[in-house]
């Protein structure tokens, strides 16, 4: 899934895929499952800074 994400990111910085295609690549991670591991993370974090303080 994240593969998806860093081929598009390379492909679009190589001039081998246009700013629409790259869009369409974040999409798809998002809506199979990137859009809750990002969530997971954020909670993780959050949690983390607040034992912290």
């Amino acid at each position: 899934m994240i593969e998806g994400v860093s081929d598009a990111y390379y492909k679009y910085m190589m001039g081998e895929m246009d700013m629409k295609g790259y869009d369409e690549a974040i999409k798809n991670f998002l809506d199979n499952g990137g859009s809750i591991i990002i969530q997971e993370f954020t909670d993780s974090y959050k949690a983390s800074q607040s034992k912290q303080h």
